[in-house]
């Protein structure tokens, strides 16, 4: 916004230009630049007008830095530097000199004064006094030569040094300043110098606009209070919602670990209640698999088929539908009774031994059928994670022994624990589970053990891939 001067003819583009020292004052200048500019915005009384000023400064106004910084040899002219200030002096009403002990270093602010000096009346020089413990009586120590040769230091200054003591430690020649500052003498507040140069700039008495401006500082301290406040308590309730939410969280996991625990409980409970009823049927088929591989032997030991005869008739009262599991033992001791007489009727002759020793196998054989019967009438009425769970405890450990019998009697045909292994297999163990491709490799596998045994070892590998090849099935199928 221009601004004219007591002759109305002449307008200028910024009421000051502020000429300084980069080393020490370049951020009080940029601080003072903000405050002078926006000053117009302070509420006022109505008979108080304040103007927008326009402060001229190297950087925000101008920028020396894209002007060739070079002069013709011998050239007694202005370079392109002096023309690109004095255009800016020449649109300036006044100047402010920011008055340090680096000011004497510095070429240019010695022109932008003397240009000032021959271009503008007495007055329009204003001086910022920056530093230094008492300029009052020791007046070389901030003030150029050239500022006291143009009397320009008798007249009144404004005293900075307290905003370069309050604020501005973090500059260049920070530590050498605090430690000098703390000996400054009859330092003005800054707020009041500021205030003082903004009135002074607006042509009005800064006696009535420091009031005005102090309590404007207050409400927006108190403004500034509030806002804080206001934050302060928006970020507790973010906190405490991050909390009761870390919280909840926690909570969460918690449960899920107490309900993955439970689970696991509850499985191995599943687990170990299916077992116990699995156990209901392999057991009793493991004594019954015993007496037919006793019945394989040369020699016999009717004591100890006699005592698992006793265990198959008590093994079956727990198990539901066993009426015809019952009527299978019945028919299993009958065969057992005629296999004895004819063993100790006939100890030297093999042959009718032999005959009667195929009906008990036959026997176990049929009541491994009756089991399987129970067996699938129980694996309905399970659910369908417990039928998973049920048919891997059976089938599979089933499987594995089985091939590893065949396997170790392809390598050791004659090997007579693994031939008793493999016959309580055969006429029980595997009857409960077993489907028709496995029934058949074991057929398969038994008549090449007790016939010719030239293809054992292929017989071996047919009935590993048949009991593979139904494990890698997605659903275990039932098999009657």
């Amino acid at each position: 916004m221009a601004t004219a001067t007591s002759d109305s003819s002449v307008t200028f583009d910024y009421k000051a230009f502020v000429s300084y020292s980069t080393d020490p004052d370049y951020r009080l200048v940029r601080s003072t630049e903000s405050f002078l500019e926006s000053f117009h915005k302070l509420p006022t009384p109505s008979d108080i007008c304040l103007q927008k000023l326009e402060i001229c400064v190297d950087g925000s106004d101008f920028t020396l830095q894209s002007v060739k910084r070079r002069e013709a040899d011998g050239s007694t002219g202005p370079g392109p530097v002096a023309r690109a200030i004095d255009e800016k002096l020449a649109q300036s009403e006044k100047l402010l000199v920011f008055c340090s002990r680096n000011l004497a270093d510095s070429k240019w602010v010695s022109h932008e004064i003397k240009w000032f000096l021959e271009n503008r009346p007495e007055g329009s020089i204003l001086l910022v006094v920056t530093e230094g413990k008492d300029p009052v009586e020791n007046p070389s120590e901030v003030f150029s030569p050239q500022i006291m040769e143009a009397g320009l230091h008798t007249k009144p200054w404004y005293d900075f040094r307290g905003a370069s003591k309050k604020r501005w430690y973090d500059f260049r020649g920070a530590i050498r300043r605090r430690r000098e500052s703390a000996n400054w003498e009859k330092v003005r507040d800054p707020d009041d110098a500021r205030t003082q140069l903004a009135a002074h700039l607006n042509g009005t008495d800064s006696g009535r606009l420091q009031p005005v401006w102090h309590r404007e500082q207050k409400r927006r301290q108190r403004r500034q209070f509030w806002f804080s406040v206001v934050i302060a308590v928006f970020m507790g309730m973010l906190a405490a919602k991050a909390a009761w939410q870390w919280r909840q969280a926690m909570i969460a996991k918690e449960e899920a670990d107490i309900a993955r625990d439970d689970a696991i409980v509850a499985k191995d409970a599943a687990k170990d209640a299916l077992q116990k009823q699995l156990d209901m049927f392999t057991r009793p088929l493991g004594w019954a698999g015993s007496i037919a591989a006793d019945t394989s032997k040369q020699e016999h030991e009717f004591g100890d088929v006699k005592g698992l005869l006793t265990k198959l008739d008590l093994s079956v009262r727990p198990i539901a539908h066993t009426g015809s599991i019952q009527e299978s033992i019945n028919a299993l001791q009958a065969a057992v009774v005629i296999w004895k007489l004819d063993c100790n009727q006939n100890p030297l002759t093999q042959e009718e031994p032999r005959r009667t020793g195929i009906s008990v196998r036959n026997s176990v054989y049929y009541l491994g059928k009756a089991y399987r019967v129970a067996w699938n009438l129980l694996d309905k009425d399970l659910n369908p994670e417990a039928k998973r769970l049920f048919r891997k405890l059976s089938i599979g450990p089933a499987y594995d022994r089985a091939i590893v019998t065949c396997e170790k009697l392809a390598q050791d045909a004659e090997n007579p624990e693994e031939i008793a292994k493999f016959e309580r297999l055969y006429w029980a163990e595997l009857v409960l589970v077993e489907d028709k491709g496995v029934e058949k490799a074991m057929m398969d596998f038994r008549k090449s053990l007790f016939g010719d045994r030239s293809g054992l070892s292929g017989f071996a590998s047919k009935l590993r891939t048949a009991c593979e090849d139904f494990l890698d099935l997605p659903t275990v199928t039932d098999t009657q």
